[in-house]
């Protein structure tokens, strides 16, 4: 809940209005009493979770030892007792970048661009040469630049900045990405300085476009070209056009290398005198495209490069064109989650498998490819994935499940009880993983051993209804008929939608002699559906066990309609015809029933009595 105008915080800062809002934050304009009434901006937080105030503390000590005029100075950071953290910050006048360009519904001319994001690009090269290790802000855009009165350009918010640890990072790691604004490296957590370069330029293009580049991630996964500025907007020059081109390379290595060298750019431009950083490799003489190294045609005109030096001065391309750099095997990863969030496994699989063949072994590799292979009931090559899977990873109690998940597919279920029951050791505060050891206990009819995981999966997650309906019908196959009609009561008030408890809380008073109970929960399923075939078979049964066999036959005619391959149904429904005389009914629905099912006690006895 946001802080309202007039309440004082900490005792020092009162509350003048709310500047932002988002789902994890606010920033309020903030007057320091302390300091005459100064005013400041006071940034808060919201997420509790001690990752998040982590982070939060983290932006505090990055920013109370930056010094720089193009970046808003810490000046205190605290704690309220109520775990609530707020950072204390010098307020910036001024409009945003955005709301600049929107406002005034055209596109800023190209100098006055280059000149505010050059200012911007010294901030962030400052922030690039920070020792020990560099900070990279990750979030830059047009709403987090603000343009002050005087014109001076100011980068604020960091709320997902970090230090530079090359040796760190992985495809697990928690990212955050701004659509439009991100490279495609920031998908999987891997950032470093020429991915702020990616920013810049993706805010540049908006400021000299008043239109947004696209997403990188469709650019990666479905071709999505750039269209070149001076297309959008003919007033821009051809090497300014360069400069944000090269900055929105989808491969790292060939965008500038840090802000500054993008700043030195330019500069240049501002001051003609060009300056223009080539990708590392050949450059290709008549499209300017840098090219890899020891290449003999251009990847994107097929023009002849012959033995040239790399870093020439490129010229502007005559017109854009999709290049094919390679991708590291943590992209085809990112690509491949994008493709399975969508559903599209035929694209998701061989994305993840092409990750395994370069090397890229990441536990959250097996997983995916695992799970895709599930959801395509591809069985076997699930298995395949998830054992080689828990062979690297061994303590990885998510790969064990999916594991049990593959060997249930392959109709191996003492395979998938050992693998489910290692998940539920492994994890054992994990509620899907206590569910699926209690159910893989059920199904083996060990109904008392399936009782403790599922109590303590129910525990962590009360409101599972597929725990609920599991337990109750432990507790209903070991005859305690009270628990087992409580807990499945209990599913019934989570899912009102399905008949499932209460006819299973029928059949277990059916078994226990509990008649009016039975028909009192079976009436209750046939409210939620009118189809249920179970219903009305076991309310059938329930009026023939009370000798109300007319009343039993309209719902036994019923649930042979509804489900005429079930045997039992057929089978019930000959008894009834049976006992009411109706001789050559029931032997053609007892015959049909032993047809289905030659097994079935039930018809071979009343076809002997007619």
């Amino acid at each position: 809940m946001t802080s309202s105008a007039g309440e004082v915080i900490s005792g020092r800062y009162k509350v003048v209005r709310l500047i932002a809002e988002g789902g994890f934050g606010a920033v309020y304009l903030a007057q320091d009493n302390r300091l005459g009434n100064k005013t400041v901006a006071l940034k808060e937080s919201f997420d509790p979770a001690p990752a998040a105030q982590e982070q939060f503390r983290l932006e505090a000590q990055l920013l109370a030892n930056l010094q720089h005029p193009g970046l808003p100075r810490v000046t205190d950071y605290f704690l309220e007792a109520d775990g609530r953290q707020f950072l204390v910050m010098d307020y910036i006048e001024g409009r945003d970048l955005d709301q600049l360009v929107i406002d005034q519904g055209r596109p800023l001319p190209e100098r006055q661009a280059a000149a505010l994001m050059a200012q911007v690009c010294e901030a962030v090269a400052y922030l690039h040469t920070r020792r020990p290790q560099p900070v990279i802000h990750r979030d830059i855009k047009p709403a987090n630049i603000k343009i002050t009165p005087q014109g001076h350009a100011v980068l604020v918010d960091f709320g997902i900045a970090k230090l530079y640890h090359p040796m760190k990072g992985t495809a697990k790691v928690a990212k955050a990405v701004t659509k439009h604004f991100s490279p495609p490296e920031q998908h999987i957590g891997k950032t470093d300085t020429r991915s702020d370069v990616y920013s810049l330029g993706a805010t540049t293009y908006f400021a000299l476009c008043l239109s947004l580049p696209p997403d990188a991630m469709e650019r990666l996964n479905q071709g999505a070209l750039v269209i070149y500025p001076s297309r959008v907007n003919p007033a821009i020059s051809p090497l300014l056009e360069k400069i944000i081109m090269q900055c929105l390379e989808l491969n790292p290595d060939d965008r500038f290398a840090n802000a500054n060298r993008l700043a030195a750019a330019l500069r240049g431009f501002l001051n003609n005198h060009p300056v223009v950083y080539a990708p590392p490799g050949i450059v290709c003489p008549r499209c300017g495209w840098g090219n890899r190294a020891g290449a003999k045609f251009c990847v994107r005109d097929g023009a002849p490069l012959g033995a040239q030096l790399a870093g020439v001065k490129p010229s502007i391309p005559a017109q854009p064109a999709a290049s094919s750099p390679p991708l590291p095997a943590e992209m085809l990863f990112e690509m491949a989650n994008n493709y399975a969030a969508k559903k599209d496994f035929a694209q998701a699989i061989p994305r993840y498998e092409a990750c395994l063949r370069q090397g890229f072994s990441d536990q959250a590799v097996y997983f995916n490819l695992g799970v895709a292979y599930l959801e395509v009931q591809r069985y076997t090559d699930a298995c395949r994935v998830l054992e080689e899977g828990v062979r690297r990873y061994p303590q990885d109690g998510e790969l064990y499940y999916q594991l049990a998940q593959a060997y249930r597919g392959l109709n191996l279920p003492d395979k998938a009880l050992l693998s489910s029951e290692e998940a539920a050791r492994l994890a054992p505060a994990d509620p899907d993983n206590l569910r699926q050891y209690g159910e893989l206990l059920f199904e083996a009819g060990r109904y008392q051993a399936a009782v403790h995981p599922l109590e303590k999966s129910l525990h962590k997650d009360p409101n599972s209804y597929h725990a609920s309906l599991l337990l109750g019908r432990a507790y209903g196959e070991l005859g305690d008929i009270k628990k087992a009609a409580n807990t499945l009561n209990r599913a019934a008030r989570i899912e009102l939608t399905r008949p499932d408890p209460y006819i299973w809380i029928g059949i277990y008073f059916v078994r226990a002699r509990k008649y009016r109970e039975a028909v009192v929960a079976l009436e209750s399923a046939l409210k939620v559906d009118p189809n249920a075939a179970a219903a009305h078979a076991w309310l059938g049964e329930a009026w023939m066990q009370q000798s109300q066999y007319q009343k039993a036959l309209p719902h036994l005619k019923q649930a042979v309609a509804l489900s005429p391959g079930e045997a039992a149904h057929h089978a019930r429904l000959g008894r009834c015809y049976a006992v009411l005389k109706y001789r050559a009914e029931a032997e053609t629905s007892l015959k049909k029933a032993l047809k289905l099912d030659p097994s079935s006690q039930l018809a071979r006895d009343w076809l002997k009595k007619l």
